[in-house]
């Protein structure tokens, strides 16, 4: 497993990228907006009608083409700045325990002591309302905190395991897979870039491509096992599908 500080620097170079790319996109929209559509951009008087049949009627429309192009892609790149800038807030700002965190399990143990302690005051809390005569919390706080106690409980047991295995690599018709287990990602290599179709299975499959490891990957576990074998979509992956299984 990697260690907290690479973990760190890792989380803190996902923010920084995406600060980067949002200031550079938003950047690029703005350029275009305050350059305007003038006539000192596309060369024809602003308001004037398209002379059907004049010599200049073609120029006129390629200007309204590439205005209309340029306008679009400054909207684009203005939705995709807020994406970005967006996720690097959330980075920032978000307190949920991440898979990833080599401090995983402790923290969730922590969080699991801590919601198992409220159950438990809760339903002295309930005993002692009912000995006074008095409505008692609503059943729906013990039943969500149950629901929430099982995730927690589900999510150390499956890292603790994960925490037993080896790294694995395969390779099948040209596509190297990596069970990573330091990283948590199950990770596939292309011998080149897949075309537009295969891209658009792993996309829709939760699979991500990462520059840090030139791969496509999401994190590693029996639903990321069972989404490269819809990827893929091969007899011949359904005997690895059981070599690779993990029993989590």
């Amino acid at each position: 497993m990697m260690s907290k500080e690479i973990y760190e620097d890792r989380k803190q170079a996902k923010i920084d990228y995406a600060r980067d790319r949002a200031r550079v996109l938003r950047s690029s929209c703005n350029a275009v907006f305050e350059r305007g559509f003038g006539e000192n951009v596309t060369g024809i008087p602003f308001g004037q009608p398209i002379l059907v049949g004049h010599h200049l009627e073609r120029k006129h429309r390629n200007a309204i083409k590439k205005m209309d192009n340029q306008i679009r892609k400054a909207l684009d790149d203005g939705d995709k700045a807020d994406y970005y800038f967006n996720k690097a807030k959330r980075m920032e700002e978000n307190t949920c325990i991440s898979s990833d965190d080599p401090s995983a399990v402790d923290l969730l143990k922590d969080k699991l002591a801590k919601l198992e302690a409220k159950r438990e005051n809760i339903k002295a809390k309930n005993k002692e309302l009912r000995s006074e005569g008095k409505d008692t919390n609503p059943a729906y706080m013990l039943s969500n905190l149950g629901q929430n106690i099982r995730s927690v409980k589900l999510r150390v047991e499956q890292l603790e395991k994960l925490a037993t295995r080896d790294s694995k690599e395969y390779s099948i018709n040209g596509v190297t897979i990596k069970e990573d287990t330091d990283e948590n990602r199950l990770k596939l290599i292309f011998d080149g870039i897949p075309d537009v179709k295969v891209r658009d299975k792993l996309k829709s499959n939760g699979f991500r491509w990462s520059r840090y490891s030139g791969a496509w990957q999401r994190q590693l576990n029996n639903n990321s096992i069972y989404a490269m074998k819809r990827v893929l979509e091969s007899e011949q992956w359904i005997n690895i599908i059981e070599i690779m299984q993990v029993q989590l």
